[in-house]
């Protein structure tokens, strides 16, 4: 590390260095943001084809009242219902696929940010209190110096004023001798 480093470069590199390690988290969660918004569009839809079936099974409530009415045609309805049934549990049996896929996927996620979570606590904290110590230890040891710096920096401009004169004095003598 070069000593005549000044604090803003220094608070630079170090700035550098924590940005490295938290631009890769930082896209994860990103991902992971825009993954859950993707889940939280496909629960809205599925909500919306819950809410549009409970729609279809009331309005077959009612044509039951109607079958009852007329038993003349209740086997011609009560075919056509089966269909419509079987329709219906087919619909179920890919909404539980479904279903199934995105619990999976919500398990995967929880992993995935029980990892991230993990990684955080063991890695990239404790890399970043590293570097705040290395930081603050640095720090200290150029703020005590910096007295003793400006100190030598005067006594070195006196000198060069001393030797400055002298050398002008002793050019002079050697004129007169």
């Amino acid at each position: 590390m070069n000593i005549n480093m000044t604090k803003q470069e220094f608070i630079e590199i170090v700035t550098n260095a924590v940005s490295s390690q938290v631009s890769p988290l930082a896209t994860q969660m990103q991902d992971m943001s825009m993954q859950m918004g993707q889940m939280r569009e496909h629960m809205n839809h599925m909500d919306e084809r819950l809410d549009h079936m409970d729609e279809r099974l009331d309005h077959m409530d009612e044509r039951l009242d109607h079958m009852d009415e007329r038993l003349d045609h209740m086997d011609e309805r009560l075919d056509h219902m089966d269909e419509r049934l079987d329709h219906m549990d087919e619909r179920l049996d890919h909404m539980d696929e479904r279903l199934d896929g995105l619990e999976q996927g919500v398990d995967e996620l929880q992993d995935r940010t029980k990892r991230l979570e993990l990684n955080l606590e063991n890695n990239v904290i404790p890399r970043l209190q590293v570097i705040e110590d290395c930081y603050l230890s640095t720090y200290k040891r150029y703020s005590s110096e910096n007295d003793k710096m400006e100190t030598l920096q005067q006594d070195v401009d006196v000198l060069k004023t001393v030797v400055s004169l002298h050398s002008e004095q002793i050019k002079d003598l050697q004129k007169r001798a």
